[in-house]
């Protein structure tokens, strides 16, 4: 399941919202990312034609039919395979390498690491 950056963006304020109404969400797609009610409500209905949002009425109410974990765990192993040939090791040596992490990200993956053990 590819998701385009634009239905990422309407999927991240539904998750974060749990049930909002297409105006909501369009409101807030606006002050985030200055996109005008049309294209909001385009994306959504995308986003409900593809099976990834539930749209009940009245008011054009939104609830994500994915979770946002299922979706990240999808499009973690897509980039893996396309980016890194598929290695978890080539993405994490990448990651650290990068240096966009700080010390209690380094500390939090220790642990993690540590409890996979």
């Amino acid at each position: 399941m590819k998701m385009s950056r634009s239905t990422l963006r309407v999927m991240n304020v539904v998750w974060e919202n749990e049930c909002a109404s297409a105006k909501d969400i369009a409101e807030k797609l606006k002050m985030l990312y200055g996109w005008n009610k049309n294209t909001s409500y385009t994306v959504i209905n995308q986003c409900v034609a593809k099976g990834l949002i539930q749209r009940s009425e009245p008011g054009f109410t939104c609830s994500a039919l994915v979770s946002r974990e299922i979706v990240q765990i999808e499009e973690l192993h897509m980039v893996m395979d396309d980016v890194f040939n598929g290695s978890p090791k080539l993405l994490f040596s990448t990651l650290l390498d990068s240096k966009a992490l700080n010390s209690d990200d380094i500390e939090e993956l220790e642990r993690l690491i540590s409890r996979m053990k």
